[in-house]
């Protein structure tokens, strides 16, 4: 086990109950390298549903799924989400239209695990993944499971339909349990979803001369008379606290789809606003309200995850505007201004230091992130390419044109079976982009568990006290928490006399598709045309 596992990922009963066999590390396809080869995956199996796959590199389970405990949780083009409040799972299934090759669905589905498990994961780290796993139901469950849904489901998206009984597997994050496996649920449980997007520039693939292509697109919902949000990822991704809770803040005040909250696995609110009565009422009980919730995921969010990651952390309650909007957007202009001029090569980082001075920006642009949180794993695994969109479309346009097919190139670059090839260098290339995509969109699950207010003297490694019981917050049980805490077996916040053990993980770790940069492109190029200087 990697030293970099996390506390949940060491100990998640769950993933070790419901998803993992023993025959995880053998029996792998003898591919290029050792790497598992993408001609299996559209081969059918034999042999049983349940184990491991001998000729793929991932791992299978068969499992009951009684239709009265799973709920529909929403879907897009490709998948259907259910949550089965049994085993506490999120289940992800594939969607086809009913001409669809189902042989072809099960390969893309394969192809998904490997690139999570075999690509991502390692780039990441494994103390922020959970490793996903195929499911396999029967087909009776499957017809049951596509009745009891289908009035749940929005007409837009009935094109397609749910006809593969087969789908990625992976614990509920919003469940304290699938976090703090080893620890009883003895406090609330405050689970934030978040999208933090792209806090990385590539110059050339950043259309407008002051905005990133985030803020870009809000700019072009605000043209279309739909809501903006103020939020700007490159502030998140700053390092500088206050830009940072600006940014959440920001992602509060119009969450559209980058930030969830969830209260005990309850949604709070919907994609308008954070202020819902409930939401409300369940942050200030538990956190502060959302000044307590942007303290706790400040924290998190940079601080070095490890069992051993101890935060004190004081919410000041000054409210929502830690720096104005203006001020906010010219610290970004110059944050973006001093990205260009370090890797063009125009400016050593002296005079550009001086140059930002002038414009009072110094505290800013010196901030860093901590090498081992989250926030700066993603970074990293977003500069894997400094391509422009313009040359990935070159080297695509370029193996097209060599007789590769767009499937093939997909295929080459997931199940690396490459090595050898005399288009080895494009396709690695492309690969680096795939990953770089990845890390644009995934989603950040940190979860807070309240635990009741504790003396310091309890918490700290060495401490001599002999206490071994304390009661949970209702006074009507008692577990050992300060000996769980003072093994560091969880990282913890403490804030205003209160601790809160947190986890993170990531998920929506999907490949894209290469041939979407065509899209990608003209995308930007119709915000860019929309958008008006008096916007900015």
């Amino acid at each position: 086990m990697s030293e970099n596992v996390s506390p949940a990922g060491q100990h998640d009963e769950l993933v070790m109950k419901f998803l993992l066999t023993k025959e995880a590390s053998s029996g792998l396809c003898g591919g290029q390298d050792g790497q598992a080869c993408p001609r299996h995956a559209q081969q059918n199996h034999q042999g049983g549903q349940q184990g491991h796959c001998r000729k793929h590199n991932e791992i299978e389970k068969s499992i009951t799924i009684d239709e009265k405990d799973s709920v529909y949780v929403g879907e897009g083009n490709a998948n259907l989400v259910i949550t089965n409040k049994e085993k506490d799972l999120i289940i992800r299934l594939p969607k086809s239209c009913a001409e669809d090759d189902l042989s072809t669905v099960e390969y893309k589905l394969r192809s998904t695990s490997v690139y999570m498990n075999k690509l991502v994961r390692p780039v990441l780290g494994d103390r922020f993944i959970v490793p996903n796993t195929i499911l396999t139901i029967s087909s009776a469950q499957l017809q049951q499971l596509r009745e009891t849904v289908r009035p749940l489901r929005p007409a837009k998206r009935k094109h397609k339909d749910v006809n593969f009984p087969m789908g990625l597997v992976m614990p509920n994050l919003t469940s304290s349990a699938a976090h703090f496996p080893n620890i009883d649920n003895i406090g609330p449980c405050v689970s934030v979803e978040l999208k933090p997007k792209s806090g990385y520039i590539i110059p050339e693939n950043t259309p407008h001369p002051t905005l990133c292509n985030f803020c870009l697109k809000q700019h072009f919902k605000h043209s279309c008379e739909k809501v903006r949000s103020d939020y700007c990822p490159l502030g998140l991704f700053s390092g500088n606290q206050d830009m940072i809770k600006q940014a959440l803040f920001s992602l509060l005040q119009s969450p559209q789809n980058n930030i969830r909250i969830f209260g005990d696995g309850t949604l709070l609110h919907d994609e308008t606003s954070t202020n819902s009565s409930d939401c409300l009422e369940y942050l200030s009980a538990h956190v502060g309200g959302h000044t307590g919730l942007v303290d706790l995921l400040a924290a998190a969010l940079v601080s070095p995850y490890s069992n051993s990651t101890r935060h004190k952390v004081v919410s000041c309650n000054k409210g929502n505007a830690t720096i104005p909007r203006n001020e906010e957007r010219k610290i970004l202009k110059c944050k973006r201004k001093l990205y260009m001029k370090i890797h063009s090569g125009d400016s050593n980082k002296h005079e550009t230091e001086n140059d930002l001075e002038k414009d009072n920006t110094k505290e800013v642009t010196g901030s860093t992130l901590n090498e081992d949180s989250v926030l700066k794993a993603i970074l990293k695994m977003q500069t894997l390419n400094i391509l422009s969109d313009n040359q990935i479309k070159g080297i695509y346009e370029d193996l097209l044109k060599d007789g590769l097919s767009d499937e093939e190139i997909h295929n080459l670059i997931v199940h690396q079976c490459y090595q050898g090839n005399k288009h080895r260098e494009n396709l690695n290339k492309l690969l680096k982009y795939m990953l770089h995509t990845t890390a644009q969109d995934l989603s950040i699950f940190i979860v807070f568990m309240k635990q009741q207010a504790i003396p310091a003297e309890k918490i700290l490694p060495n401490s001599k006290s002999n206490s071994k019981e304390e009661e949970c917050c209702n006074g009507s049980e008692k577990i050992d928490v300060c000996e769980k805490l003072k093994k560091n077996l969880y990282p913890v916040i403490e804030m205003n006399g209160c601790s809160y053990l947190f986890s993170i993980k990531v998920i929506d770790l999907d490949a894209k598709p290469v041939s979407a940069i065509y899209k990608k492109i003209e995308k930007k190029q119709k915000w860019l045309e929309s958008i008006k200087e008096k916007d900015c």
